[in-house]
């Protein structure tokens, strides 16, 4: 039944063109590989099949499975050079218009080569990859063990089953019922995705099984019943069965048919499919077994030469003939290999590489991690990048083993220290393609493995510390922040004690609405100061960036301008890829809303959009420089810019997602009120799903505003002032600023407001004029004039409406605003001569 529904399923995306999800589930042994292998057979050549195998220690190799897909597709082999293997990429896209950036944004996030890739665009490249592989041909990527896919992975095999289009896709993905205790919605609510439960056999069926193996009424009925119960319905305890009776001599081949050849009546039967397995194990010839418990120390997939390499000199010989006997047991299969002219060999079954680990005495398994480990760095070569974290790892296990044994000595720690460096470097490349989860988790690995007082360790605590600012827990960020001052502050290390203190400010200004920016400035400068008199360059760079963030938040654009460029100097100087990034698009921000002249602005904008690197940057830039373009008057231009935003942030994202901030108010500087209505409740729906709170707030009354001026009731107006003023920090200006002067044109727009409101209404826009004028943000300060004009004249006070009104033209034509000049010039026609 599950075969003919996986079949259908497979029917259905070939007919109609399009991608399903079918996850396969069952526990350990109860047939799931088989029962994919029995699919695979019944696909014709015309049929393109992937695998990738999701590993059980690598939050590093977050996306080692698409990294072996690719690379068989592509035909990339361990000993391809980076611009060749990457070449091989791009030839596999075809004609895809776009087929060098996605090679190289696939290969920046599976290893092949160094540099950034925002995990948003890693999705894309995934996405556009197998869509370029199944134009001409249907295909099947069967993602195995898909219960230990780091939740990165799982988001790319979800990103690929709902954003793929006109491609007959099949993600066939295996795995444990583990997976859905780990990410329960998994699957959920999707149309074309099916999961199903491969349950255990019955009993009849457990014997029927047996028949099939060894012949009807071989085995004696008592013996299949005895067999039957002891598997509890798990066909690999039914097929482990019948090979150890093959190799205890007991079964046997007579003219092609299985035989009974000895007694079997007292025979034990194992209670358990891991005592069975042991116990197949165990009666191996020594030599067999030898190589079976090397070779599980590398893992379920593996390499001859590997196994070669960490056998003793007199043994290496006897190991491809070891490794063929294996095969010959059915403990082996023969498999593909990454590296050229070798033989790879997977264990038929992960519970059988298990075992044959278990048997291995820890002071062994040590010694074989760290060979292993070795041969690993030298048979990756200039592509170590792809395997560092499995290096890592087996180094950690070594170290461990010894540590576990009282080796606590000079040699251990050495290997905890190469361990680290490993795993701070696969934690470091975790970073760069913004899979913060795994970068904190591999970070954390290697600070634990560094002695407590020692310089790295406090390297790396505070590269971790800025991996958990950028999507962790923020309570984590704040917990390492405050580890790192203290080992700074005990080993008197005033420049990490002075980072430590810098990144606890910008947590703090992110999470904590009672921190005020005074208090992050003092300590802002006590660190620019020290790393200043010191020439650190790179504490400069993080003062900077910190310092632009906090000018941001209290719309002090100039400066925030000016901190952003310093920083981008450094950071183009450090080679600091994100960073820079981060920095040119908050210089466009900057010159936005500050009071960087239009056509400067604009000349900018351009200028950085020829720089910044990742697709969601560019969409960012072009979501500014639309508004700016609007500014200028130029409206279609603006609107197509905004459009070209948006496709980008769907080509990521999917369809429906809005994250131009500045999408609405193009539409309200254009004059449609109705647009910019439309448009802010769409990007205020976005940023409420993604917990983007404070965007939210200064959102929420630029929506207010557009309701208000479209007539829509004043529930709905008063309800987005509520959600400005809830969510704004005390140190957002703009929203602060924004929800009151809102909330006044709401009151003296009131058909009969009597006088406690219209005082009321005084208070809040003079309020609002206050706090805006303590920015630098002559645009939307403009704005607020023009409304603090409508409640003067609506007080009676027509002399101070013209001044305000005067005052707001003078900032519009100042920014080169020129749809706003001409409204603020028609409101001074209206109030008449002065």
């Amino acid at each position: 039944r599950e075969l003919a529904r996986l079949g259908q399923a497979f029917e259905d995306v070939v007919a109609d063109r399009r991608c399903h999800l079918f996850t396969l589930l069952g526990a350990a042994g109860v047939g799931k590989s088989r029962l994919v292998r029995e699919f695979e057979h019944s696909l014709g050549p015309e049929v393109t099949v992937l695998h990738g195998r999701c590993l059980p220690y690598g939050e590093g190799i977050t996306y080692w499975p698409l990294g072996e897909a690719v690379r068989a597709a592509a035909g990339i082999e361990a000993g391809d050079q980076r611009e060749a293997a990457i070449g091989k990429l791009a030839a596999l896209l075809g004609a895809d218009e776009d087929a060098t950036e996605v090679a190289r944004r696939l290969g920046r996030a599976i290893g092949l080569e160094p540099g950034s890739v925002a995990q948003d665009e890693v999705l894309w490249a995934a996405r556009r990859a197998l869509e370029a592989l199944a134009r001409e041909r249907p295909l099947v990527v069967v993602f195995d063990d898909i219960q230990w896919a780091e939740p990165a992975f799982l988001e790319l095999v979800e990103h690929v089953a709902d954003w793929s289009r006109d491609a007959p896709i099949l993600l066939l993905c295996p795995g444990r019922p583990d997976l859905l205790d780990l990410r329960p919605s998994w699957g959920g609510g999707k149309l074309n995705a099916t999961t199903v439960l491969l349950e255990p056999l019955r009993a009849d069926a457990a014997e029927q099984l047996l028949d099939e193996l060894t012949g009807e009424g071989t085995l004696p009925a008592t013996l299949r019943v005895r067999i039957a119960a002891a598997a509890e319905g798990n066909p690999l305890f039914v097929e482990e069965m019948v090979a150890m009776l093959v190799d205890e001599g007991a079964l046997g081949r007579d003219d092609g048919r299985w035989v009974l050849l000895g007694e079997v009546g007292e025979l034990r039967v194992p209670p358990t499919i891991q005592a069975l397995l042991a116990a197949r194990l165990d009666r191996l010839p020594p030599d067999e077994r030898s190589v079976a418990e090397r070779a599980s120390v590398i893992g379920r997939i593996f390499e001859r030469q590997a196994v070669v390499a960490l056998s003793p000199l007199e043994s290496q010989p006897d190991v491809p003939a070891s490794l063929m006997a294996l095969v010959r047991r059915e403990l082996l299969r023969p498999d593909r290999s990454e590296l050229a002219g070798d033989d790879a060999f997977r264990f038929r079954h992960l519970l059988i590489r298990d075992a044959a680990y278990d048997a291995l005495p820890k002071a062994e398994r040590a010694g074989l991690h760290e060979r292993f480990a070795d041969w690993l760095l030298a048979a990756a070569g200039d592509r170590l990048a792809e395997y560092e974290e499995i290096v890592g790892y087996h180094l950690d296990q070594a170290q461990r083993h010894r540590a576990e044994l009282g080796q606590r000595d000079a040699g251990t720690a050495a290997l905890a220290e190469r361990a680290a460096r490993h795993l701070a470097a696969a934690g470091g490349r975790a970073r760069d393609r913004e899979d913060t989860k795994a970068a904190a988790s591999l970070l954390r690995r290697a600070v634990d493995l560094l002695p407590a007082d020692s310089a790295e360790a406090r390297a790396l605590l505070f590269e971790l510390a800025i991996v958990q600012t950028q999507g962790v827990d923020i309570r984590d960020a704040r917990a390492t922040t405050r580890e790192l001052l203290e080992r700074s502050l005990a080993a008197g290390d005033a420049a990490m004690a002075a980072r430590a203190r810098l990144v606890e400010s910008s947590v703090r200004g992110a999470s904590d609405p009672a921190y005020r920016a005074h208090e992050a400035q003092a300590t802002l400068q006590e660190a620019l100061a020290l790393f200043t008199e010191r020439g650190d360059r790179a504490g400069l760079a993080l003062a900077w960036d910190v310092d632009s963030e906090i000018e941001l938040l209290a719309a002090r654009w100039t400066r925030s301008f000016e901190s952003a460029r310093r920083g981008l100097e450094i950071a183009r100087e450090l080679r600091q890829t994100q960073t820079a990034d981060r920095l040119m698009g908050r210089m466009v921000n900057a010159a936005l809303w500050g009071p960087m002249p239009v056509p400067e602005a604009l000349a900018l904008a351009d200028e950085m959009l020829g720089q910044v690197e990742g697709r969601a940057r560019r969409a960012g830039i072009l979501d500014k420089r639309a508004l700016l373009l609007a500014m200028d008057g130029r409206a279609d231009e603006a609107r197509a810019d905004r459009a070209a935003a948006l496709a980008l942030w769907e080509e990521l994202h999917g369809a429906g997602v809005h994250l131009g901030f500045a999408g609405g108010l193009v539409e309200w500087t254009l004059g449609d009120v109705e647009g910019a209505v439309d448009w802010n409740g769409r990007i205020a729906h976005t940023m409420e799903a993604l917990g983007q709170t404070g965007s939210l707030s200064t959102i929420a009354a630029l929506l207010g505003r557009a309701l208000l001026e479209a007539g829509r009731p004043e529930a709905e107006v008063l309800a987005e002032v509520e959600r400005c003023r809830t969510l704004a920090s005390p140190d957002d200006t703009v929203s602060q600023a924004g929800w009151r002067a809102l909330l006044a044109l709401v009151m003296i727009g009131r058909e009969d407001p009597d006088e406690g409101q219209l005082v009321e209404a005084d208070r809040l826009s003079t309020e609002a004029i206050e706090i805006l004028g303590r920015a630098d943000h002559p645009s939307w300060l403009a704005d607020l004039l023009l409304d603090r004009a409508t409640v003067l004249l609506r007080l009676g006070r027509p002399e101070e409406a013209r001044a305000a009104t005067e005052r707001a033209l003078a900032l519009y034509e100042g920014k080169g605003n020129r749809p706003w000049s001409e409204r603020a010039r028609g409101r001074l026609a209206e109030l008449g001569p002065g």
